[in-house]
């Protein structure tokens, strides 16, 4: 489901909205499939600008190691029945300075091809990326700060939430410090429940696919396509990730293996997935659900 606007030419649109799966397709130092408690440091943020976040970012980027760059940092943008999936802190630069007017323009063009209505109400961002010892995450709720009191003219700022997810409380990480600037006082490290689901699917040809620049390199390893699984596949009863599941259009796609080229393969097969969700990292309300999933090129 490619737009036709420019603007998401490298990303990945899906109909599904707050609490839809958010694809991850980077490197993991943890296994969310690991039983018993894992752990959250929480990163301090204020109500933050986009060059604050950026600004984050970058601090995040220095001391802990995570890795920005397209197809290693991957992030979702959910409106209330829509969004999509990016790739990359320049991508997610222009996102984050103008996500209203990129919003109103998606929804007129989802609308107009799926002959609906579609809610849009606050763009909330899911970005994650690999750290030093776990799972770097951010999660953003956007709103407008009016600048004048005809509220003609206004802002955007965002709610923000970060930490690092990890499998073990850390017993020394210096560079946290500078992360967190706590002046030498002790880094508290709050645990949480992750659940995971295992998502059974008999092997089978991936449908709507396209090619998607989310790479390190310029081949086209990572695309899109609609979403195969359901929550009748899943094999546990958390109903949070079976609800997230069933309300993902779409999802975007590793390709195992590499790609000799997007025009140059035959299809694309899918098979099973797991997906997670740390029960203590929120969406305001809505679960956090992360899922990799994966495919085989089918090659002439």
């Amino acid at each position: 489901m490619a737009s036709n606007s420019p603007l998401h030419e490298t990303r990945a649109v899906s109909l599904g909205g707050y609490g839809s799966l958010v694809p991850y397709h980077g490197p993991l130092s943890i296994d969310p499939g690991t039983p018993g408690k894992s752990h959250i440091l929480h990163l301090p943020l204020d109500q933050p600008t986009p060059e604050g976040i950026l600004n984050h970012l970058d601090d995040v980027a220095e001391h802990l190691k995570i890795d920005t760059r397209r197809g290693r940092l991957f992030y979702s943008v959910h409106y209330s029945d829509y969004g999509w999936n990016g790739s990359g802190v320049e991508q997610l630069r222009q996102d984050l300075q103008n996500p209203f007017e990129v919003g109103e323009e998606l929804r007129r063009t989802l609308e107009s091809e799926y002959n609906r209505e579609l809610g849009m109400h606050r763009p909330c961002f899911t970005i994650l990326s690999n750290a030093e010892y776990g799972l770097f995450y951010m999660v953003l709720r956007g709103g407008k700060r009016y600048l004048d009191d005809e509220g003609e003219e206004w802002e955007i700022a965002y709610y923000a939430r970060s930490g690092v997810l990890i499998d073990q409380p850390v017993l020394s990480w210096p560079n946290v410090e500078k992360v967190v600037k706590n002046d030498g006082g002790p880094i508290t490290q709050h645990t949480t429940d992750i659940s995971t689901e295992s998502i059974e699917l008999d092997k089978q040809l991936l449908e709507g696919v396209y090619p998607l620049s989310q790479s390190v390199s310029n081949d086209a390893d990572i695309i899109g396509g609609r979403n195969p699984y359901s929550a009748n596949s899943a094999d546990s009863g958390d109903s949070d990730i079976k609800d997230s599941i069933n309300q993902t259009s779409h999802l975007t796609f590793r390709v195992n293996g590499g790609t000799i080229g997007f025009e140059n393969e035959e299809a694309y097969r899918v098979g099973g997935m797991a997906a997670y969700r740390p029960v203590e990292i929120t969406m305001w309300g809505h679960p956090v659900v992360i899922c990799q999933p994966m495919c085989d090129a089918i090659t002439n």
